[in-house]
């Protein structure tokens, strides 16, 4: 990394859905990192899939940062983003029913807690969110404010109606999911879950001026009715010369953030957020807690690079294990120690000397 060059290390707990066709193609590609788009086709074709659903997810993994595809060889190749993300969720597949997952951030004097939704969630902990009186809103959340007391009872309560994880995996992610499905009406054939998405960047003050612009012009990926910008928009926005902007294009493309649609340039679904949440000036946490044993809580806190030093040194004091790319911080504690991870954490939100 040269002198000018920042590390940017982006990562977050947020829910998601993956439908039967969408989890099929990330096992794969995650399997193969590269095929043709016939050999694609007829694979799937074989499991059972239509060609028209095939063609129009291979665009919405594009966007997922899972694929990218290469005409020249009409080709799609694995997007390491994307096929981590998978691995992220293949790896927690079997801890989702025993998972409360959610977001903390301070609005005023109080703190907003908002809760994930998933399709793993048993019936006692809806019950639980509905009697703390956490309300649903957009997308797939619950969501309260709290003094910080009773912030930590609301999570108290929620930790105590959690099943324990089980030991074994037993099923594999794709039998997970078809089961999910299953059991849902037939106008929702997805699966919501919980995962922790993470990327790791290398930004100059040029590759950060021309990802800042895009994601300002477009106001959000295509998919989500953003508008795509072209290479005249970024450089008259940036006043920078083409091969800067083409070069700053080209990373971001390999790294799964931006990619190309009809020639003109768009944030990923992937990527938007990541890169989103980067570059937001108001401070939160995401965290998962999940219920190992009769007396083990396994907490993990995300912990990207812009997260607050103050924040940071609390998790490592508390006994924090941070690993690979630094994120997530992981505790295995008992539920009072957790509370009180979640009580210094709280605290560091409300410092009123923090913006």
């Amino acid at each position: 990394m040269t002198p000018e060059m920042d590390e940017l290390v982006s990562s977050f707990f947020d829910n998601g859905y993956v439908t039967q066709l969408d989890a099929e193609i990330r096992d794969y590609i995650c399997q193969t990192e590269k095929g043709t788009k016939k050999a694609f086709i007829d694979v799937l074709c074989q499991r059972g899939y239509k060609i028209d659903d095939i063609t129009q997810e291979f665009d919405r993994q594009c966007s997922c940062s899972t694929l990218r595809y290469v005409p020249s060889d009409d080709t799609y190749v694995g997007v390491p983003l994307g096929m981590n993300l998978w691995s992220d969720m293949c790896n927690r597949i079997h801890d989702q029913e025993s998972m409360v997952a959610g977001r903390l951030q301070r609005t005023g004097s109080s703190i907003k807690i908002d809760i994930y939704r998933t399709d793993f969630q048993s019936l006692k902990l809806k019950k639980k969110v509905k009697s703390i009186g956490l309300r649903p809103c957009p997308v797939m959340r619950w969501t309260k404010k709290f003094q910080k007391g009773a912030a930590l009872k609301c999570l108290d309560y929620l930790m105590e109606v959690l099943p324990p994880a089980p030991h074994e995996g037993g099923s594999s992610v794709l039998q997970e999911i078809r089961e999910v499905i299953s059991r849902k009406p037939k106008r929702a054939p997805w699966a919501w879950l919980v995962a922790h998405p993470v990327v790791k960047l290398e930004l100059s003050p040029t590759r950060k001026r021309v990802v800042k612009t895009l994601l300002s012009l477009s106001n959000g990926p295509v998919d989500w009715k953003g508008t795509p910008v072209s290479l005249d928009e970024l450089k008259m926005h940036t006043n920078l010369p083409s091969e800067e902007i083409e070069e700053s294009i080209e990373y971001f493309n390999g790294k799964g953030i931006v990619r190309k649609v009809y020639g003109d340039f768009t944030p990923t679904s992937l990527g938007y957020p990541l890169l989103r949440h980067a570059f937001r000036s108001r401070p939160c946490v995401t965290f998962a807690v999940v219920y190992r044993t009769d007396r083990e809580y396994q907490l993990e806190v995300s912990t990207p690079s812009y997260l607050a030093p103050e924040i940071r040194d609390s998790l490592e004091e508390r006994g924090g294990t941070i690993s690979g790319v630094s994120t997530p911080a992981v505790f295995f504690f008992e539920k009072s120690q957790v509370g009180e991870v979640m009580d210094a954490l709280i605290t560091e939100l409300l410092n009123p000397m923090r913006k």
